[in-house]
């Protein structure tokens, strides 16, 4: 691809034990029409297996960067960590069990190119169901205010994010506290400082249902992190927005608590 502005793009992957689902990833980037710039495969398991397959994966044709921790956290964590291990303009953010269409490097430069002010783009996705169906996902519009985020979130997680590192850093990052609610968060900190996000209106990634359940399961952990959240934002709460938010943590509780045992 020719261009006239010249994108450099950290893929960002952090990762937990999952080593098959690392491979699938994995390889969703490295056969992308246009590999980003470099890879970085975050691990807060500091584990042999994943070393060994990321190891597996290094190449002359891209930089792929192993950086193990043993600072625990969740996946917020670790994508702050390779941020700071990033020595390009973009981050680009991937679950180590979610993929990325072919294309997705490449329609994501063509963007950023047409849309030079871009420093926020999240991209459209599809979601693959535990019998392998794909279904469609969320489709993030643009122009929302914060508070279409501070119930739910309208389409804006972390494995369809490409974000201005400079951008990020200055946002803080994620917010380590706050799971599962850090990927709104994110969102919420930029608009609330006036940065605009954008949206490349193509299904791009396929994000694997089940992670998204995991994520919202109900324990004590779950609980302080959306009440951290709640916290946070308080000053901009309407108080139907309270009602709202404690009426949807009492069904997580009441009906998916339940589920789950």
């Amino acid at each position: 691809m020719n261009y006239n502005k010249k994108i450099s793009i950290s893929c960002i992957i952090a990762t937990h034990k999952r080593e098959d689902l690392l491979e699938k990833t994995l390889n969703s980037i490295l056969e992308q029409t246009f590999h980003p710039d470099e890879i970085i495969v975050v691990d807060n398991c500091n584990s042999k297996k994943t070393k060994i397959i990321v190891e597996k994966y290094s190449s002359e044709n891209i930089k792929l960067k192993y950086v193990p921790h043993n600072y625990g956290g969740r996946g917020s964590s670790s994508r702050n960590i390779g941020a700071l291990y990033s020595d390009c303009e973009y981050l680009a953010m991937i679950d180590d069990d979610d993929i990325w269409k072919e294309n997705y490097i490449e329609e994501v430069i063509k963007f950023l190119n047409e849309y030079e002010d871009t420093k926020i783009l999240y991209t459209w996705f599809d979601y693959i169901v535990e019998n392998g169906k794909i279904i469609d996902g969320k489709k993030l519009q643009k122009n929302l205010n914060f508070n279409a985020f501070l119930i739910k979130n309208p389409g804006a997680i972390v494995s369809n994010l490409v974000i201005e590192k400079k951008l990020f850093f200055i946002l803080g990052g994620f917010n380590e506290l706050i799971h599962p609610s850090y990927d709104r968060d994110l969102l919420i900190k930029a608009i609330k400082r006036g940065f605009e996000y954008n949206v490349l209106k193509k299904n791009l990634v396929l994000m694997r249902d089940q992670n998204q359940k995991r994520d919202s399961l109900i324990n004590y952990n779950n609980i302080k992190g959306q009440l951290r959240f709640l916290r946070l934002h308080a000053g901009v709460l309407s108080i139907s927005i309270y009602v709202k938010f404690f009426l949807k943590l009492i069904y997580q509780l009441l009906f998916k608590a339940t589920k789950n045992v």
